[in-house]
């Protein structure tokens, strides 16, 4: 690739916006002298529930973690089965096979990219216990029917908000739907520590306590361990740096709405290129911005030597991929999933992104299905 001219991510802005007061809070913590479990991290949990209307939060040490502390928290094990999106990072899957469950995959919508309700119904057996929807890119999931169907077979709802953190569907935001639902603050998300760290979320108190047990090795007591638990806390120093970006969160997802409206209007007359559709009644934040094209080697190869970087999420279905090939799943069983990934393709879109990049980046994209049309 030629010298990169738009960078498929930054974080200058948002830092040139809060590094003063990251420092402060660096500052703070250090002299502190805490940095486990303390009052920053109780702060920070505190400022998410209010954020998202829920009534509990629990910081833990990352994303995946978050997943499988939910699951373990509802009791899913071995012998149960759930139910998770085929086009999914691999993350979905891992959290499940941790406690001992089965992910059985689920083709998507081919519209949204999102879990295929439809297809849900026709794989829901005795063994089935729990439906971890996933909010891909940021776009919401129909979160009132996954509802409906999870109370007509009684099972549990586990949200991953990982990519969702301040988006909303029917002005409700996600995290608050599922009985207990996890996010992640991967640098790179749309609110992002300065390392790992992930929350989980619930409005049920039970299910709270014992979340705080397991991400603390089972104790509730210190030196007595009442469960198998995990070590998986998020640090004092990541909670403080995320208290400073939440005030922000709002203003830096409407900066993405508008860069993805400016790349919708700018494509929505080129044939070649399908939008994944938003859901209905839905806000999304877009921390991802993908485009799906039959072109897409040939443009991603173009664009990266325009100097635009470029990302493809996700090259290789999990149900293809090597760790989990004890599932027994096989090329074709989910064919939009397996469409998705040879044809989509992620453009930069992030605070900070310059009205000129994107307009080049738009330029771009639009020369190279001229060209090919000649």
């Amino acid at each position: 690739m030629k010298t990169c001219k738009v960078p498929f991510y930054s974080l200058d802005k948002i830092h040139q916006q809060c590094g003063l007061a990251l420092e402060k809070a660096f500052k703070d913590s250090l002299t502190q002298n805490w940095f486990v479990l303390g009052e920053k991290l109780k702060t920070f949990e505190k400022e998410f529930s209010e954020y998202l209307g829920c009534e509990y939060t629990s910081g833990v040490a990352n994303g995946l973690e978050a997943l499988q502390i939910s699951l373990m928290a509802l009791g899913i094990g071995t012998g149960d089965e759930v139910l998770v999106p085929a086009h999914t990072f691999s993350a979905s899957f891992i959290a499940v096979i941790q406690t001992g469950a089965k992910p059985v995959p689920v083709d998507v919508d081919a519209l949204t990219c999102n879990l295929s309700l439809k297809k849900c119904k026709g794989l829901i057996n005795s063994r089935t216990k729990a439906i971890m929807p996933v909010h891909l890119y940021g776009n919401p999931c129909k979160m009132d029917e996954l509802l409906s169907l999870a109370n007509e077979h009684n099972l549990w709802v586990i949200e991953d908000n990982a990519q969702a953190v301040g988006a909303s569907y029917n002005a409700k935001k996600t995290g608050t739907f599922g009985h207990i639902n996890a996010c992640s603050f991967y640098p790179s998300k749309t609110i992002g520590a300065l390392g790992d760290a992930g929350a989980i979320t619930t409005e049920d108190s039970k299910l709270f306590e014992k979340v705080e047990r397991l991400r603390n090795y089972g104790t509730k007591l210190k030196y007595e361990c009442d469960e198998v638990g995990l070590n998986s806390r998020m640090d004092e120093l990541q909670a403080a740096f995320l208290s400073v970006k939440l005030p922000y969160l709002d203003s830096w997802n409407n900066v993405r709405n508008k860069v993805a409206a400016n790349y919708n209007q700018a494509f929505v007359d080129i044939d070649e290129i399908q939008i994944p559709a938003i859901t209905q009644n839905s806000n999304s934040v877009y921390h991802l911005y993908t485009i799906l094209t039959s072109e897409r080697e040939q443009l991603n190869t173009f664009l990266n030597e325009a100097g635009i970087q470029t990302g493809i999420h996700y090259p290789k279905p999990p149900h293809l991929q090597k760790a989990f090939q004890n599932l027994a799943n096989q090329q074709g069983d989910f064919p939009v999933t397996e469409k998705i990934s040879t044809t989509t393709l992620s453009l930069p879109i992030y605070p900070g992104l310059s009205s000129d990049d994107q307009q080049y980046v738009i330029d771009k994209v639009k020369a190279f299905f001229q060209e090919k049309g000649k």
